[in-house]
């Protein structure tokens, strides 16, 4: 499917490269999504918000639909007191690379049926095994826990494969978290992974950049203020936002290649948007893909024609090093 527009052409490194899907407008399917998301009013109040935080957090986390487990088997074990599943396409052994994949939901919510969906196309889409490893959640959870979960899990997974062979990936405030990963792992002098899969992170908890008004009213999904205190109470032990919850504000040199997928009716558009200018400043290699119309994690979808572009492009990322 050859829909992509780049200020650099693919498979060429781009130094802070912003592309855009070429398509003039939405998708019809991504354009009927957004009305129903409208009509249904899903953007939370603070008080909403933390009702359904609670009522998800004493459910527990979502155990994989019946989609996934047609396709993919998924095994689950405990490590460090917490779960973490290993996800891989049924009747295919020994995949080449390793994916861990962190879940979003604003550092409160556990895992849904929708984060499920896209584990499953990312292990159907690479032929990869996918480890997602589940973390304390705010409140009681913090980042600095929750990135030293990580830390300690990447290592574990370099004892059984090279670096090479490993890709981190994250969506929303998983996305965020995996680049803080990265940024992490490069600090503590440890192997890099080859790249980096981004699916609408939140990258700056604080969400203070001023292009953000001129999208939040666009956002069908997101109220920023209510971002703002899940951010607070993610931090809450880490002063100013949390050394290093922040990737943004980070180093971005010497880390690996990073693909970030965003919609441009996000409210986190504005901070990719700023990554891609400072990756451009800096000379790193960043590729934004923006997609016209869409919404936040509109790649849960996969319906939506924007969806099958982004699983084109991770499919040649996930293939290309092995």
């Amino acid at each position: 499917m050859n829909a992509e527009r780049a200020d650099v052409p693919d498979g060429v490194v781009g130094s802070g490269a912003r592309k855009v899907w070429a398509a003039r407008w939405p998708s019809v399917p991504m354009r009927l999504s957004t009305w129903w998301l409208r009509r249904a009013d899903r953007a939370l109040t603070l008080d909403e918000a933390l009702r359904r935080r609670d009522e998800a957090q004493a459910r527990g986390g979502a155990p994989p639909p019946r989609s996934t487990l047609r396709r993919c088997r998924v095994d689950m074990e405990q490590w460090g007191g917490l779960p973490v599943y290993t996800v891989t396409v049924r009747g295919r052994t020994s995949p080449a690379r390793t994916v861990i994949f962190l879940h979003g939901g604003g550092f409160t919510t556990p895992l849904q049926p929708q984060q499920w969906m896209l584990v499953s196309a990312l292990a159907r889409n690479g032929d990869v095994r996918v480890l997602v490893p589940t973390y304390t959640l705010a409140p009681s959870g913090t980042h600095p826990e929750a990135l030293e979960r990580m830390l300690q899990l990447y290592r574990r997974v370099l004892e059984d494969c090279d670096a090479a062979d490993v890709v981190l990936a994250g969506e929303s405030s998983g996305g965020g978290m995996a680049y803080a990963l990265a940024q992490a792992i490069r600090d503590g002098g440890i192997a890099a992974p080859a790249n980096l899969l981004l699916f609408s992170p939140w990258l700056d908890l604080e969400l203070d950049n001023p292009e953000i008004k001129d999208v939040a009213g666009k956002d069908p999904i997101l109220d920023v203020e209510v971002l703002r205190h899940l951010g607070r109470e993610w931090t809450a032990s880490a002063g100013r936002c949390g050394v290093g919850a922040s990737p943004i504000d980070g180093d971005l040199l010497g880390l690996p290649p990073v693909d970030v997928f965003i919609g441009t009716h996000e409210v986190f558009i504005a901070d990719c948007r700023r990554l891609s200018e400072l990756a451009r400043r800096l000379d790193v290699d960043v590729r934004v893909h923006e997609y016209r119309g869409g919404f936040h994690t509109f790649m849960y979808l996969s319906w939506l024609p924007e969806t099958w572009h982004v699983m084109h492009i991770v499919r040649r990322r996930l293939r290309r090093a092995q």
